[in-house]
């Protein structure tokens, strides 16, 4: 990890990461119900099959792009701060 590899648990698909932030995260939030479809939608799309080493600023930027495109700038970036908060979650927890 010092290097910058991680492990393969750690090397996980963004929609893996999401899917434990939905199980372990979420619950404990006011809304739920609303992150839990987020995260979902999310999932759905091919932004969750990156590997968690590959993603890098483009792919957000063309996620942002396409969505953009069928939701309105706020939902855009609801989008990305969850993103953006599973993400450091599991930097803090898992060492992500």
């Amino acid at each position: 990890m010092e290097l910058g590899v991680l492990t393969q648990h750690q090397d996980c698909r963004l929609e893996e990461l999401l899917q434990r932030y939905k199980q372990e995260i979420t619950p404990t939030k006011k809304g739920a119900v609303q992150e839990r479809y987020r995260i979902d939608k999310l999932c759905r799309h091919p932004i969750g099959e990156i590997r968690i080493s590959d993603l890098a600023l483009h792919h957000i930027v063309q996620y942002r792009d396409e969505r953009a495109k069928t939701a309105s700038g706020r939902t855009v970036l609801k989008d990305i701060l969850l993103i953006s908060h599973a993400i450091k979650t599991a930097q803090r927890e898992s060492g992500v």
